[in-house]
């Protein structure tokens, strides 16, 4: 039996993980809303909030805050894409040291998912960890950020280079807030919806093709009872995917359909292709790649295809040649442990891995999407490249 090295001393914990997403009855900011004042239970709060949000909702969320919080402060950020900076997660941290924000001090985070990850990240590191509070303004924000516990901004060029594992205490989510959303903004939350509808959830899956038209044109307004069912199926399915590898101790996640060159993707756009539209051309790709393989059959491709068009979502793009998108395949084993771990669809609702492509395999998987966004007799798929 061998003995434990005496000059050792070894720590081991266990951390429990809890946290919600909350539907509100009325809006978040509305006098009469408890959701946000009961989750601050009278701390000291720091807002951080998108300087465009906060030209449509300044007043309300000010009024909230006076009356309903123990407001320390209202602090502004860039939410952009491209202003998503270690230098923004310094300014936040600044305005909370400059309120005086104690360490059980709260963080709440309002806008977009570049905002909230850079409040999050603030959060987390500020006092080495301050309750964090996010409020998304955006449908990605919703169905995909609000349920996970990552948080990161972009450095040297390279997307969400520098980020943390940082539970929230709470997330909220008023559907009421995306009726302001430019119509691209609702296709790119769309994208994720769709992402976990193709791997997890046929259900969902039917229900979108059966009301995305509405859904689109309203701004997740109408039907509403559709529009709160939609987002709150994919918010389970979500975390379902999520909670059992939340600091990803393994990295062959179903999550990440979509998310394997489409950061590239976006780097290679200077970050002016919206990140729904980069991952809506990955999941295109990889369901292809899936069919050049005889792993999914044809009509799976057709009904992704189908979705994103009426979604309003590209499926193709130039930015990147085959031999381009294969290489960044490989620096993908540089997150995933050596692995490729590209997720395929093997059917509606259910997916797999691949850990090889070959340049050839992509370069034919992109004439297959092409065939059929442009079809000899004329397009019937939409999906312009970027």
């Amino acid at each position: 039996m061998m003995q434990a090295d005496a000059s050792a001393v070894r720590v081991g914990a266990a951390r429990d993980v809890s946290y919600e997403v909350v539907h509100t009855t009325r809006g978040v900011f509305d006098l009469q809303e408890n959701t946000l004042a009961a989750r601050a239970g009278g701390r000291d709060v720091l807002i951080v909030v998108d300087h465009r949000v906060h030209q449509l909702y300044g007043d309300d969320i000010r009024r909230y805050g006076a009356r309903r919080l123990r407001l320390a402060g209202i602090a502004l950020v860039d939410g952009t894409e491209d202003a998503k900076s270690w230098a923004q997660v310094e300014r936040v941290c600044a305005a909370a040291l400059e309120r005086r924000l104690p360490r059980d001090g709260v963080i709440v985070g309002v806008g977009g998912g570049s905002a909230l990850d850079i409040a999050g990240l603030a959060a987390a590191v500020f006092r080495r960890g301050v309750a964090y509070v996010r409020i998304p303004t955006t449908l990605v924000g919703m169905v995909d950020v609000c349920v996970g516990i990552k948080h990161a901004v972009n450095f040297m060029g390279e997307k969400s280079a520098l980020g943390a594992f940082y539970p929230p205490a709470c997330g909220i989510n008023d559907l009421s807030l995306l009726r302001t959303l430019p119509p691209r903004q609702i296709s790119c939350g769309l994208a994720e919806i769709i992402k976990i509808a193709m791997v997890r959830g046929e259900r969902l899956f039917d229900t979108l093709e059966a009301h995305v038209d509405a859904l689109l044109r309203s701004r997740f307004q109408e039907p509403i009872g559709v529009a709160l069912e939609v987002a709150v199926d994919a918010e389970r399915l979500m975390a379902g995917e999520l909670a059992p590898n939340l600091f990803e101790a393994c990295r062959s996640r179903l999550v990440d359909f979509g998310h394997s060159v489409s950061p590239r993707l976006e780097a290679a756009a200077g970050f002016r292709l919206p990140h729904g539209e980069a991952v809506a051309i990955d999941m295109a790709l990889s369901t292809a790649l899936s069919v050049e393989r005889g792993l999914c059959s044809d009509r799976v491709l057709d009904r992704l295809l189908h979705l994103c068009d009426r979604a309003a979502l590209p499926v193709t793009q130039t930015l990147l040649t085959a031999e381009e998108l294969w290489r960044c395949l490989q620096e993908v084993r540089r997150h995933r442990r050596g692995a490729i771990n590209l997720v395929v669809p093997l059917a509606v609702g259910h997916a797999g891995f691949l850990q090889e492509v070959t340049p050839d395999e992509i370069a034919a998987a992109a004439r297959l999407i092409d065939a059929r966004v442009h079809p000899p007799s004329g397009p019937v798929h939409a999906g312009a490249g970027f």
